[in-house]
């Protein structure tokens, strides 16, 4: 009889396995389902609003020979509005050549859309002229013998 509670035993352990291995599919199942979100945002995380300063507000460079350093500051007045920016000369200098690489560029952009005013004076000036090529191939093609 020792048959029988053996296989009691058996039997409740193998209908645990079964339910616990039933219950970890059906979650797994559930666990792939995607929700759709909203591509909106909302909130205050809508991204920032760059506007350029007043007149008022007067942003500029000093040099300070004493630490050779350049303090960029802006000021209402007398007033600073802002904690001063040090930048060692390398950091300035490379900090004005990109600031005229993008305004150069900027103008070019401007001149050759033609979009603003004044802008066909500096329209001439986006395409190279090549006064020197022209006259080498008026050169070139006139000395060539025609047959």
């Amino acid at each position: 009889m020792e048959v029988g509670p053996r296989y009691g035993s058996k039997c409740v352990l193998f209908r645990c396995l079964i339910l616990f291995f039933a219950l970890g599919c059906s979650a797994s199942l559930y666990a792939q389902d995607s929700i759709a979100t909203d591509s909106v945002k909302t909130g205050v995380s809508l991204g920032r609003i760059k506007l350029a300063n007043p007149k008022s507000i007067v942003a500029k460079y000093s040099y300070d020979p004493k630490l050779d350093v350049y303090v960029f500051t802006e000021k209402v007045g007398k007033y600073d509005i802002n904690y001063p920016l040090f930048l060692s000369p390398k950091e300035y200098f490379d900090l004005v050549r990109e600031q005229s690489m993008k305004e150069y560029f900027k103008q070019k952009i401007d001149a050759f859309s033609g979009k603003k005013e004044g802008t066909q004076e500096a329209r001439k000036t986006c395409y190279p002229t090549s006064t020197s090529t022209t006259a080498f191939l008026n050169r070139f093609l006139a000395e060539t013998p025609s047959r």
